[in-house]
């Protein structure tokens, strides 16, 4: 690990984090193991669960929350899914479930409405139409 050259690596000032808060403890490999059982059993492989397009391996996954830590979710096996790398940095901390809709939703179609078609009458000069009064002839 490289040394911090400033000598700052426990700076704060207000002093609003003891030191040893501010790093969350990573899941464990059972935990990770228990995830991987419960959403494939005995597959080798699968896909990730948010995208459902990226392959993922049983030995190299990652686990994302459906409720993020940072509001108020929990290291628990129900509040767990196995995920790929690419949705678990692109999610930050947003739902699982929000994220697949805001992201992977089906398009769907908006249907236009049509405008009414009026009938084109060719132009005709010298006729006189009887509904509308002729400026000429009153």
């Amino acid at each position: 690990m490289a040394r911090n050259p400033f000598s700052m690596s426990g700076y704060d000032p207000l002093g609003l984090q003891p030191e040893g808060d501010r790093k969350r403890k990573p899941i464990s490999k059972s935990l990770r193991d228990q995830v991987w059982l419960k959403y494939f059993r005995n597959k080798t492989q699968g896909k990730c669960y948010c995208c459902r397009i990226r392959p993922i391996h049983f030995t190299y996954f990652q686990v994302g929350h459906n409720k993020a830590v940072s509001r108020g979710g929990k290291n628990h096996i129900t509040n767990l899914r196995p995920i790929c790398a690419t949705c678990n940095r692109d999610m930050g901390t947003r739902s699982i479930e929000a994220y697949r809709k805001e992201t992977f939703a089906k398009p769907t179609k908006r249907k236009i409405p049509r405008k009414k078609s009026r009938k084109r009458r060719a132009y005709n000069p010298l006729e006189i139409r009887m509904n509308q009064r002729n400026p000429i002839w009153g």
